[in-house]
């Protein structure tokens, strides 16, 4: 299982996230309590889904998947970019971009936020998923462009006022 604080994760350790059977899971629990990040947060439990991963060159701590970050301005897309786009390069084709989109904008339509990160990985079998949702004012950019994606807020928000 994937184990991470409702916000935020523990600077992606995977000690303190993966969980492959009962007593790794109490560890991790034991690990959590005492964790100043984790501690206050409420936990968040999912199935731990193997996805397509990326080469890195840095030092992380946990492998970088093929993620991707996504901003939804009241349901409409306004930036995507590599999730892990601080440690290692990667990106998409016009196909997979249009696959991940086509499951992330559902996702985005379905949930009441006007400013929404939606983030997407592909699973080893091609499949793609949604990692998360978040408030898009609690989320870093990872690799969207700030400019262009506040341009894009700007440039609806102005067309919705019209």
């Amino acid at each position: 299982m994937f184990v991470k604080g409702a916000r935020q994760t523990s600077r992606h350790d995977p000690q303190k996230c993966i969980a492959r059977n009962p007593t790794e899971y109490a560890r991790l629990v034991e690990d959590y309590r005492r964790d100043g990040i984790l501690n206050w947060q409420q936990c968040v439990v999912r199935e731990f889904v193997r996805l397509r991963s990326v080469p890195c060159d840095g030092a992380i701590k946990i492998s970088p998947s093929f993620e991707f970050r996504t901003f939804w301005w009241r349901k409409q897309l306004v930036g995507a970019g590599p999730y892990w786009s601080q440690a290692t390069r990667y990106s998409w084709t016009e196909r997979e971009r249009q696959e991940c989109l086509a499951v992330a904008r559902p996702a985005a339509e379905r949930i009441d936020c006007p400013f929404l990160v939606v983030d997407m990985a592909q699973t080893i079998e091609g499949e793609w998923i949604v990692i998360e949702c978040n408030d898009g004012q609690e989320s870093g950019y990872a690799g969207v462009s700030p400019l262009g994606m506040w341009h894009e807020v700007i440039r609806l928000a102005r067309k919705a006022a019209d």
